[in-house]
């Protein structure tokens, strides 16, 4: 779980900074950049969910994740590129929490 837990949280540390600013800006579209960075942000959450699931990740830790999931997927324009990355059926069968 220690290799994981610091796997999912350094990749989470390079992204966190842009992915903050770019909800921050609120009523402006969303860059390529920046959503190819919530892209990758969802296939880091798919996995972690993926590893959730098999029992790998405490409970505690992924309640904490899927409460900063949920953070995100709060700003409408998170949640349209979400619906549509959800159409191509490739994170496992993770669902972006609401």
């Amino acid at each position: 779980m220690r290799a994981l837990m610091t796997d999912f949280n350094t990749r989470y540390d390079r992204l966190n900074n842009s992915l903050q600013a770019a909800v921050w800006s609120t009523g402006a579209p969303f860059t390529e950049k920046q959503n190819l960075q919530f892209i990758e942000y969802f296939n880091l959450c798919a996995e972690e969910w993926l590893f959730w699931r098999k029992g790998y990740i405490d409970e505690v830790v992924w309640k904490a994740w899927e409460n900063g999931m949920r953070q995100y997927s709060k700003d409408g324009r998170v949640y349209e590129l979400w619906t549509i990355e959800a159409g191509t059926d490739s994170y496992y069968g993770f669902v972006l929490p609401r």
